[in-house]
């Protein structure tokens, strides 16, 4: 299962190998916890949304242009962030392998491919002008016409006009509102439990060499049902779907575009201008000899 915040595969393999614990533990960047006699009574938030955060600064112009019939853009999205996303045209006949992430924040070493080059993709931020045209930082300015018509004129090249059509918006609401920002990750925990719910190891990492090495910089999440990871040079390194499973208990799925779309379910808290996103996995442990329960916390701040 891949997962949101995570993009290497060091710490997810290295979490189950005999010894991480005793290598974590000397580290001055983390704290360690093996206490079996440790109830696990504090993993799920109890207060999920507290505080104020405005909107976007761009939710009025947020837009996903599906591009037909052009052979260098498949989509076009501006967000409420004010930033935009251009993605290639899928090709079904040329396979790009990836390493496939461990959680949302987070990667392990597994190969999987997708029928879009992330390499010709295009990420910056955008502004508006009088006559509804949008400048893209590095790339031009796109149009929106009549009759689902857009002109793109690209820097250095000729302007020219495609056909598109609109994504769907997710319903105007305060959750959804909230979700829909650019989380910039602060810092990171990593809990394992034992299938009785006593805590095995505890990590909390806020070193920024660490971070920079074992995660992404920033989820993008827009109102059209997308996310992208935002890598620390700014270039986006995955993206996906997702959507409420469950908007009471702020518990949304994600998906992964490749050919094996496989996911997670995150769980969010939100407090004035951050969010904690819970995201849990299980597997066995030759280890500890059990069942064990891997939880990650991604803790951000939205920075538009």
């Amino acid at each position: 299962m891949k997962k949101l915040f995570f993009k290497t595969k060091k710490l997810t393999c290295q979490i189950l190998a005999m010894g991480f614990i005793a290598f974590m533990c000397s580290s001055s960047l983390i704290s360690c916890i093996a206490n079996d006699d440790d109830d696990d009574d504090d993993d799920f938030p109890q207060e999920l949304m507290s505080g104020d955060l405005d909107d976007a600064p761009y939710k009025n112009d947020a837009v996903k242009y599906t591009v037909t019939g052009d052979s260098e853009i498949g989509f076009i999205e501006l967000t409420a962030s004010g930033n935009y996303i251009i993605m290639p045209p899928s090709d079904e006949t040329n396979q790009h392998l990836i390493t496939q992430n461990k959680t949302i924040f987070q990667a392990q070493n597994i190969i999987a491919s997708r029928t879009i080059d992330l390499a010709n993709a295009h990420y910056g931020t955008f502004t508006k002008s009088d006559d509804n045209t949008y400048e893209l930082s590095d790339f031009g300015t796109i149009q929106e016409k009549d009759n689902n018509q857009l002109i793109i004129k690209e820097e250095g090249q000729t302007e020219r006009t495609v056909s598109f059509e609109k994504a769907q918006t997710n319903k105007e609401n305060t959750l959804n509102n909230r979700l829909n920002h650019t989380w910039e990750l602060i810092s990171a925990t990593i809990k394992i439990t034992s299938s009785n719910g006593k805590i095995l190891f505890s990590k909390n990492i806020t070193d920024q060499t660490t971070l920079e090495e074992e995660f992404v910089k920033a989820i993008l999440v827009t109102n059209h049902g997308s996310f992208y990871q935002i890598e620390w040079n700014n270039e986006i390194s995955d993206y996906g779907l997702w959507q409420w499973s469950d908007e009471t208990n702020q518990i949304f799925t994600y998906t992964w575009l490749t050919d094996t779309p496989e996911g997670g379910s995150v769980q969010v808290k939100f407090k004035d201008d951050t969010a904690d996103f819970y995201e849990t996995h299980y597997e066995y442990s030759e280890e500890y000899g059990q069942e064990i329960t891997i939880m990650t916390i991604a803790h951000t701040k939205a920075i538009n």
